[in-house]
């Protein structure tokens, strides 16, 4: 996965509920937030992953009883670079 991340952007740790996820992205007016563990990002959870679970298995996944955890259900791995690499460094890795 590919993507870029603003340096002030919201992240989750993989132990925060799939409900609580769902609620800072409506608060942020975001679509995907980072998953940080260890000041590292180790995956990436989204809307659509959310709102794939709430069609599968219903409205219980966003409840905020709900103890679904992010760090089973995100995107990983992911790659991340420094804001000051350069995209031709990125694309070629060098």
């Amino acid at each position: 996965m590919i993507g870029f991340v603003k340096t002030t952007q919201k992240s989750v740790h993989p132990e925060t509920t799939l409900a609580r996820a769902s609620l800072l992205m409506d608060q942020l007016k975001c679509r995907n937030l980072p998953v940080v563990s260890d000041d590292k990002i180790v995956g990436v959870i989204s809307d659509r992953d959310i709102e794939h679970l709430i069609e599968i298995y219903g409205q219980g996944f966003s409840r905020p009883e709900s103890h679904l955890k992010v760090g089973n259900y995100m995107k990983a791995p992911v790659r991340s670079v420094d804001a000051d690499h350069s995209l031709d460094s990125i694309v070629t890795g060098k």
